[in-house]
This record gives C-alpha cells, structure tokens and sequence, in this order.
C-alpha cells in the first residue's frame, strides 16, 4: 500500500514539462499547438476574467497602484498553482486507479 502512495506522490509532483508529450505533425503538416497559445486560451476564459476581476475588487484597495497590485495578484495565482496543480493530479490518479481496479483492470 505505501510503496504505490509514494509511486503516485512521486508521479504527480514531476513538472509537467518531462510530462508533456513531443509535437507531433498532423495530417496536413502542420503542428500542434504549444504552451504559449495554451496561455493566450486563458485570455479568452471567462472564469479567469471573473477571478481576477474578483481578486482585484475584494482585496485590492481604489487608491493602490496598478502595477503593484498586479504582480501581487499575479505571485499569488502562480504560488496557488505550483501548490494546488499536484494536488488535484494526485486526486486525478488516485480516482483513475481506484476505477482502474473496481472495474476490472486488475486482478485482487
């Protein structure tokens, strides 16, 4: 039991950039897209807008300047990722392995 805990920890804290898979070609030639238009998706995201719009009128006072406040919301996502992203992985794999298992993916 503890040695396939450690074996999820360890699966879910790896970066998620030895994760990623290789670009690969289409059909047509052209190649998958990557991170960077991964990250201008988020732009048109409406749950992000609603979010950031939230964080900036619940703690970020009228007479605080832009700029500041701006890399203090933008510390504060970042640190919530790095800490919350392995966490719902190690969910994600734990409830993928449970059904792996109910369902008849391995024998008991």
């Amino acid at each position: 039991m503890g040695v396939e805990i450690l074996s999820l920890l360890a699966f879910a804290g790896r970066p998620a950039a030895r994760l990623r898979p290789a670009p690969r070609a289409a059909e047509d030639g052209a190649t998958l897209a990557g991170g960077a238009a991964g990250l201008l998706v988020h732009l048109l995201n409406a749950l992000v807008w609603a979010m950031v719009l939230t964080v900036f009128t619940a703690f970020v006072s009228a007479s605080a300047p832009a700029l500041p406040a701006s890399v203090v919301v933008a510390i504060s996502f970042l640190a919530a990722q790095i800490v919350l992203r392995p966490l719902w992985t190690l969910a994600a794999l734990t409830v993928a392995s449970v059904f792996y298992v109910l369902f008849g993916g391995a024998k008991a």
